[in-house]
């Protein structure tokens, strides 16, 4: 593996489980540094005495192996190799700059959350990521493929979104006193109305309905009429399951009906202006008002975001205030501070 005679020369290599980044540096003194960064994030800075001018190659290795010419190529085409350096090069080349960037950002909040003496646990990303798949639905997995992310993506982001959270959010104070006053303020947001389960059957014609009903009156599965007769499309292959719904959601003689059902009463005919439903109430849930004790913890979160930080805002604020030394001269604008 050779380096040419310039006046500044990069050889990224990965050598027993580390990153060892050597750069010839021009000085009066003639030195170079070796910046070793190992598996565990620690970096150790050699100055070594060499005049650059007259290096022809450098081998890196150890006592128990050297680099060989095998090891130095990541492929070969018709026997010529391509060398991990040129392959590592052309990469930093074309993404170096936003991954760098990107792993100061996440070191720079990690040193913030340290001094800061807060962390995130597994559990709390875990939280948070059920939360938005709830949230989306159905829809959640291919929402992820339209954006070009992973799960373990939005869980990255997650964790970042929360860390930022924690870390601006340290100093703020909420009082018991104020937690209560926003409750009292907003008790209808704390209220569940009043609440049915319903599955139906919808058909065109009377004579239809009269058949689905007639049917389940003989000790047929409701589910299985539903899927049999029903021309609802999205609740049929569900045995007609609508889900939960309070009143003002559905159309009223549907309401009125489905509200007027104990739980696994059957309906008669409904006429509705969608055509004709038979309907069972599965479930229903009582109307209740959350108490403070069980909403505080989100009204605590909720009124501490007031005083947090974009995540953005935040690196800004860390990098201005941090001693950032970026070696490679491509992306030196990166850094806060001149090569040393």
């Amino acid at each position: 593996m050779t380096l040419g005679k310039t006046r500044l020369a990069v050889l990224m290599v990965v050598v027993v489980g580390a990153l060892v980044l050597f750069t010839a540096c021009s000085s009066p003194a003639m030195a170079a540094h070796l910046v070793v960064t190992m598996s565990d994030g620690s970096q150790v800075t050699y100055n070594i005495p060499v005049d650059e001018s007259q290096v022809q190659s450098v081998v890196l290795g150890s006592s128990e192996q050297s680099m060989t010419d095998a090891e130095a190529a990541i492929a070969t085409v018709d026997g010529e190799p391509i060398t991990r350096q040129d392959f590592y090069i052309a990469l930093s080349d074309a993404v170096g700059r936003p991954v760098l960037d990107q792993l100061i950002s996440e070191m720079l909040l990690a040193q913030a959350a340290t001094r800061a003496g807060v962390s995130v646990s597994k559990d709390e990303v875990e939280l948070e990521f059920e939360a938005v798949r709830q949230q989306v639905g159905p829809e959640f997995e291919s929402l992820l493929a339209q954006y070009g992310m992973t799960a373990d993506d939005l869980r990255n982001n997650l964790e970042i979104s929360l860390l930022v959270f924690k870390i601006s959010t340290k100093d703020a104070v909420v009082t018991d006193e104020q937690i209560a006053a926003y409750y009292d303020e907003h008790a209808a947001d704390f209220a569940s109305p009043e609440m049915v389960r319903a599955s139906h059957i919808l058909v065109e014609t009377e004579a239809d309905a009269q058949a689905a009903l007639d049917r389940i009156k003989a000790g047929a599965d409701f589910g299985e009429v539903a899927a049999a007769m029903s021309m609802d499309p999205v609740t049929a292959r569900n045995g007609g399951d609508l889900g939960f719904f309070a009143a003002g959601e559905m159309v009223k003689e549907f309401e009125d009906a489905a509200f007027a059902l104990t739980v696994d009463e059957v309906s008669g005919i409904v006429k509705t202006d969608y055509g004709y439903h038979i309907v069972q109430v599965t479930d229903r849930v009582e109307p209740r008002q959350a108490s403070r004790e069980e909403v505080g913890g989100m009204i605590e979160r909720l009124l501490r975001s007031a005083h947090a930080m974009k995540p953005a805002e935040l690196i800004a604020q860390l990098k201005a205030t941090s001693l950032i030394t970026v070696f490679d001269p491509r992306f030196a604008d990166l850094g806060t501070a001149p090569l040393p």
